[in-house]
């Protein structure tokens, strides 16, 4: 027994804008599938005609539209994504009004557009006995994409349901767990509690190597033991039915012998910043775009404002190594704690989604926030939270122990075993000490030999 289902208003390039080109005709399965326009047309949800037997019957066409319940209004408000600026489609004009800017036009590809739905009657079906899908309901008003049927029907079963059990959200912050942001030990305690559970969705990592690094002078940076360690800690810890890995690169790097018993569990993409800032306040702005630094920070801070903006997903930083799986956390949007400093982040590895607010003020800081000496990093981030568009900050620790509890570890030179400070940890950051050679017993050594045992184990060849 099929339930209705109100679709979302989406962009037409379509040049017709009437009402008429996509009247709804009692069909509630229509509605919506047309231009803008039409997101103003009425439809009502039709209950399936039963026997005395309960078996559904055909209904006729012409009785379609004298079906009873509830009838829906649509209406459609465009909101730019990087403002935060609202404009909604005037009744009368063919053209959007931007009421705050008082621009006119068509729609820029910033913008995104949401609708909703209110219950306008109820001819012969009380309003109380139809029931729609969990958060679909907001005092009277029924958001779109929700799916109603009556009360007095089953709810119907979903073939296409996720077998993973969503994750609750990690509702943790300086204010109210002072102590997981100021003793690591309390706050890996906390992760061991945390399970070992699969993302909620399908989720895209992104990975980012500059082989050409410099000005005028430019080196070349090749791809080597290093870099290939925190892709093959991605493959090893993550849920891969689940998880999927981007790496990026200004050069083709599918060929890298590091790389090629991985080649097919991967997607390269090569990064061409001018691509990647078209549709976004960046596009008019080349000259900082294409800034270049030797230690390729900057760049590092518009590849991962840009590409999580366009494509949502996890940004990890080629210095960090992953020890599990992130599924616990990717429920929400995150960076984490610049060591134990309070309103000090770090985005060696964040989470974003796709257009999200966070990310398009990270763009907006780009262009703001001069570079000068340092990078478009942790001032970019605080700017961000200060205009009120705030995240997850999750503790230091989780990622990055021995910031906060060694300041002097030394990744690549043999020391004493300190396992103690990885125990529930999700990640392992070393840096950027790229020069230093690895000396066997380091921890990057014991390590990459537990990481490679995995993956051989799970079929790969390390």
């Amino acid at each position: 027994m099929p339930a209705v289902t109100f679709m979302s208003c989406r962009r037409s390039r379509s040049a017709s804008r009437t009402a008429a080109a996509c009247g709804c005709g009692g069909r509630p399965e229509r509605c919506g599938s047309g231009p803008i326009r039409s997101c103003s047309t009425s439809c009502a949800p039709i209950p399936p005609l039963t026997d005395r037997g309960g078996t559904p019957m055909p209904r006729s066409s012409a009785s379609l539209s004298a079906a009873p319940g509830p009838t829906f209004a649509r209406r459609c408000i465009v909101t730019s994504c990087c403002r935060g600026k609202r404009a909604r489609w005037s009744e009368t004009a063919s053209r959007r009004v931007d009421r705050h800017a008082g621009i006119t036009g068509r729609i820029k590809r910033s913008c995104r557009i949401s609708c909703i739905e209110r219950a306008t009657s109820s001819p012969t079906t009380p309003a109380a006995s139809w029931v729609c899908g969990a958060n679909a309901i907001a005092g009277s008003t029924i958001t779109s994409g929700s799916t109603c049927r009556p009360a007095s029907m089953p709810e119907p079963v979903c073939r296409n349901r996720s077998r993973h059990r969503p994750v609750d959200p990690i509702a943790i912050s300086p204010q109210t767990h002072y102590e997981l942001y100021h003793d690591w030990r309390q706050a890996l305690a906390f992760c061991r509690a945390l399970p070992d559970a699969s993302p909620p969705m399908p989720v895209t990592f992104h990975m980012f190597w500059r082989q050409r690094v410099g000005g005028i002078w430019r080196r070349v940076r090749p791809f080597g033991r290093k870099q290939a360690l925190p892709m093959k800690a991605f493959f090893a810890t993550q849920d891969l039915s689940r998880c999927s890995l981007t790496l990026w690169s200004d050069e083709d790097l599918s060929a890298n012998e590091w790389i090629r018993p991985f080649a097919e569990h991967l997607t390269f993409r090569l990064y061409r910043p001018d691509v990647e800032a078209g549709g976004t306040p960046l596009e008019a702005m080349p000259a900082i775009y294409r800034q270049r630094d030797r230690r390729v920070w900057r760049d590092g801070d518009l590849f991962r404002a840009l590409v999580l903006h366009n494509y949502g997903g996890v940004y990890v930083d080629m210095d960090m190594v992953l020890l599990r799986s992130l599924g616990a956390l990717l429920s929400q949007e995150f960076v984490y704690q610049w060591e134990n400093y309070d309103g000090v982040y770090n985005g060696a590895l964040m989470h974003l989604r796709k257009g999200s607010d966070f990310a398009c003020e990270l763009i907006h800081g780009i262009i703001e926030i001069l570079p000068g000496d340092s990078n478009w990093g942790r001032a970019n981030f605080r700017r961000a939270f200060d205009r009120g568009v705030g995240i997850t900050v999750f503790p230091s620790p989780f990622f990055d122990t021995e910031w906060q509890a060694d300041l002097h570890f030394e990744p690549f030179k043999r020391t004493p075993g300190s396992a103690a400070l990885y125990d529930g940890a999700f990640a392992w950051h070393w840096h950027n000490r790229w020069d230093q050679p690895i000396q066997a017993g380091s921890k990057f050594q014991r390590l990459e030999a537990r990481t490679d045992q995995k993956l051989i184990q799970m079929g790969f060849t390390a």
